[in-house]
């Protein structure tokens, strides 16, 4: 559910945020910090480490996918201006049907249809993103879910949960479990299914509504809840480095790939306690060490300079 929450929180914050097109390059100068580092690190640690293909894959890391969200992402940055002026161009009668489209598409056909004939790649695909993407702007621009309340929207996800979690148990009950057909258990369980999309917006939504407490004026109140907006916004700008850290390509053959594979054979409540105490780790190790990443970049005044390059390259289209 992360990358369709990730994607969707994309277009909800682009539609009314600033485009530079610089924010690209620093979102590439981001990902090949950590390839960089991972590859002088596993050169100089791995004996028979492949230098010239790792590299590659280091330098190259659209072309070579050693992000696939980063590799997916990229080609929808350079669409996000065309999809901001249709929302501010476009009737609603339009923008409906193209997310009529889009849900219909891709989210209910390939549910039905077990085949990935729009290469979905079960949502982890350049399409699912501009999807999403279109679907957090239009929440955005129509207010979708805004006049609920916050116990129905839980209602709602926990329902979708419910739902994705007794789809699979009741399909491998009814039709056992395949070693043919692996996935056919699946269908509910994927970035793009239905369930998984519509928990998305809800968890949207409702973490949307931190800090919108409108009755609180000033005071020590006010002044706790901007030290809190300031924190959760500090972490949220760190969160792709947990990403980067967690998923970088040689990290994740030589440190990650099975690790925890033992939990599956644990009771179910040690098993669960096992997964979240080591989500916890791996999130608090990647926001330290994109903490660092951050510093580093803010040293640099990376950003003030792409800041002043955006500012030149509008100038001059301007001018001509």
């Amino acid at each position: 559910m992360g990358v369709t929450v990730y994607a969707l929180i994309s277009g909800y914050v682009s539609l009314e945020g600033n485009y530079r097109v610089t924010n690209i390059v620093y979102l590439y100068l981001q990902v090949l910090f950590y390839n960089l580092i991972a590859f002088v690190l596993f050169a100089i640690l791995v004996p028979g480490f492949a230098i010239k293909q790792a590299l590659q894959l280091v330098l190259f890391p659209v072309s070579s996918e050693s992000y696939w969200y980063f590799s997916a992402y990229f080609p929808l940055f350079f669409l996000i201006p065309l999809i901001k002026l249709g929302f501010e161009r476009l009737p609603r009668v339009i923008l409906n049907a193209i997310l009529g489209m889009i849900v219909v598409l891709w989210v209910i056909i390939p549910v039905f249809i077990h085949t990935d004939v729009f290469a979905l790649r079960n949502g982890c695909s350049f399409v699912w993103l501009f999807s999403c993407f279109y679907i957090g702007a239009y929440m955005k621009r129509f207010g979708v879910f805004e006049k609920l309340k916050s116990v129905g929207l839980w209602l709602i996800y926990a329902a979708c949960m419910i739902l994705t979690f007794v789809s699979k148990l009741g399909i491998e009950m009814i039709f056992g479990v395949s070693t043919e057909a692996p996935d056919r258990a699946n269908i509910l369980i994927s970035y793009n299914s239905p369930t998984i999309l519509l928990a998305s917006m809800v968890i949207l939504i409702l973490f949307s509504r931190i800090g919108r407490n409108k009755e609180v004026q000033d005071g020590p109140a006010l002044v706790r809840r901007m030290r809190v907006n300031k924190y959760i916004k500090l972490i949220a700008s760190l969160s792709f480095g947990v990403y980067l850290s967690n998923c970088q390509p040689f990290v994740w053959s030589y440190l990650m790939k099975d690790r925890f594979i033992s939990y599956a054979s644990a009771p179910a409540w040690l098993m669960v306690i096992e997964v979240l105490l080591a989500a916890g780790a791996i999130f608090l190790v990647g926001i330290a060490v994109d903490g660092v990443r951050y510093l580093l970049f803010e040293a640099l005044k990376l950003k003030k300079r792409l800041y002043a390059l955006n500012c030149a390259i509008v100038k001059r289209v301007e001018r001509q």
